[in-house]
C-alpha cells in the first residue's frame, strides 16, 4: 500500500514525501524512483535503507534499552513482567524489543510471562492484554514493558478495581494518552 501510495504521489507531482515506512527495506525501489524523478524523501521515527531517502529518528535501541532499565529497577531486579510490543517488522519495534530482551537476561529474575504485539494501538493493546488476563491475574504480573499502551494498561487495572497507588510500573512510549 505505501508503495502505491509513493507511486500516486510521485506521479501527482510532490517535491517531497514525509513516511513512516513499516519497512526498512521494502520501499527501497520506490524511494529510488522518487528520488530520480527529484521527489524528496524523509523516513521519520522507522529508516529506509535505500541511500537516497533521508532519515530523521531517535536510538531505537537506548528507548528499548532505558525503559526496560527503569522497569528492572523499579521492579528490584525481579518480578513476572507482560511484554507489549509494537508493529512487527519495522526497525523501530526490532530494535527497541530486541534491546529491552538484552537487558532483561541480565536479571534471571525478571521473567517474560507473555509477550504479544500491540501494534502501537491502545485498542490492540486492550486486546491483547486481555487474553494475556484470560489466563493470569493483575496479581501475578509485577510490572508491564510496553511499546504502546500503558494508558491502557492502568485503564484496565483501575476498571479491575485496583487503587491509582497501586498500578504496576509500566515501562513505555509516554504516547496516546500515556502523558
Amino acid at each position: 500500500r505505501q508503495i502505491q501510495q509513493i507511486n500516486a504521489m510521485v506521479q501527482q507531482g510532490a517535491d517531497a514525501i514525509v513516511v513512516f515506512p513499516i519497512s526498512p527495506t521494502a520501499l527501497n525501489q520506490v524511494v529510488k524512483n522518487a528520488c530520480d524523478k527529484g521527489v524528496m524523501v524523509i523516513a521519520y521515527d522507522a529508516e529506509i535503507t535505500e541511500p537516497c531517502a533521508y532519515n530523521v529518528s531517535i536510538d531505537q535501541e537506548e528507548a528499548g534499552r532505558v525503559t526496560a532499565e527503569w522497569l528492572v529497577e523499579r521492579l528490584g531486579g525481579k518480578g513476572n513482567i507482560v511484554a507489549i510490543t509494537g508493529v512487527p517488522g519495522t526497525s523501530v519495534d526490532t530494535l527497541r524489543t530486541k534491546a529491552a530482551k538484552e537487558v532483561f537476561a541480565k536479571h534471571p529474575e525478571i521473567k517474560i510471562v507473555a509477550e504479544a504485539s500491540g501494534m502501537w494501538s491502545q485498542a490492540v493493546a486492550r486486546t491483547e492484554l486481555s487474553k494475556i488476563l484470560a489466563t493470569q491475574s493483575w496479581d501475578q504480573i509485577a510490572g508491564l514493558w510496553m511499546q504502546a499502551g500503558c494508558f491502557t494498561a492502568n485503564s484496565m487495572q483501575v476498571e479491575a478495581g485496583k487503587k491509582p497507588e497501586e498500578l504496576l510500573p509500566c515501562a513505555g512510549e509516554g504516547s496516546n494518552g500515556g502523558r
